[in-house]
C-alpha cells in the first residue's frame, strides 16, 4: 500500500462502514483505505482476478470488512479485504445465474446480496462458491431493483427501485417502506444509504437529500440540514 498523494477532486465514489471504516475510488479506478493512524488514505492494489477496478463493485459489512465483486469471462470473483490483517484472503470464484452480470452488490450478517441486470435479487452466504439464490424477481417489485444496500449498523437489507420505491428485507421477502406522500417537490430517490433501520437517507435526482422520518411515515428534505464545510448534520425528525 503506498500513501496517496493524488488530489480528492478525482475521488469518483466514496464508501462508508463507520467512522474507521472508509474507502474511496478515483476517476482511474484506484481505491485507497482510511489509516485512522496517520488521517491519510492508503492506496490499496485489486487482485488481477477481479478484472478492471473502474467495473469493481465495494460493499463493506458491519465489521469493516471490503468486499469487492469482479465480473469477467461470465464469472464472478470476490476478494474480500479483512480489516484486522490489512490485506486479501483468496479470491473466490462463483459461477452467476444464467451467466447475468450484477448491477448492485452489498453484504449483511455474512450474506452477498446481488441484483442482476434482469432485476432479479439474489443471494450466497459468505464464502460460498455455488450459484447463488434467487431471492426475489423483478416482477415483486413496483418498478425494477436499481440498488441493494445494508444498514452498516444493524445488518438490516434495503432495495431501491428504479421508481424511488424503498423497500426492506423482514426475512421472508421484500415489503415497501410505506411513504404518507411523494418527494416534494415532485423527484424520485436515485440513490439509497442505511446506517440502521431508523437513519435512512436517499438523494434525488436533483442532488437533494432525504431522510426517512419514522415519525412522519415519509422522506423529509434536509438538503438544508448541510453546513457551508459540507458536513451533514444528523439529527432525529
Amino acid at each position: 500500500m503506498h500513501t496517496m498523494t493524488s488530489a480528492y477532486s478525482t475521488i469518483a465514489n466514496v464508501y462508508v462502514g463507520s467512522s474507521s471504516f472508509r474507502w474511496i475510488r478515483n476517476t482511474t479506478g484506484q481505491f485507497s483505505v482510511w489509516n485512522p493512524d496517520n488521517g491519510q488514505y492508503r492506496e490499496v492494489d485489486l487482485p488481477a482476478a477481479l478484472g478492471l477496478p473502474t467495473e469493481v463493485h465495494l460493499a463493506l459489512d458491519e465489521t469493516g470488512n471490503a468486499y469487492f465483486l469482479g465480473q469477467t469471462n461470465g464469472i464472478w470473483s470476490i476478494a474480500i479485504w479483512n480489516s484486522d490483517t490489512l490485506s486479501f484472503g483468496s479470491t473466490l470464484y462463483i459461477t452467476p445465474p444464467a451467466s447475468q452480470s450484477s448491477t448492485s452488490f452489498a453484504v449483511a450478517n455474512n450474506v452477498y446480496w446481488f441484483v442482476s441486470q434482469s432485476g432479479n435479487i439474489y443471494s450466497s452466504p459468505v464464502g460460498a462458491t455455488d450459484t447463488p439464490s434467487l431471492v426475489a424477481q423483478a416482477g415483486d417489485f413496483l418498478s425494477n431493483p436499481l440498488q441493494v444496500v445494508t444498514g452498516h449498523q444493524d445488518g438490516s437489507v434495503w432495495l431501491l427501485d428504479n421508481a424511488g420505491n424503498v423497500y426492506s428485507w423482514d426475512g421472508d421477502g421484500f415489503s415497501p417502506l410505506s411513504s404518507g406522500a411523494p418527494l416534494s417537490p415532485p423527484g424520485k430517490l436515485s440513490e439509497l444509504s442505511v446506517v440502521d433501520s431508523s437513519l435512512i437517507y436517499g438523494l434525488d435526482n436533483n442532488g437533494r437529500i432525504w431522510q426517512w422520518s419514522t415519525f412522519a411515515k415519509e422522506f423529509v428534505n434536509i438538503s438544508a440540514s448541510i453546513n457551508y464545510n459540507g458536513n451533514l448534520q444528523f439529527a432525529s425528525i
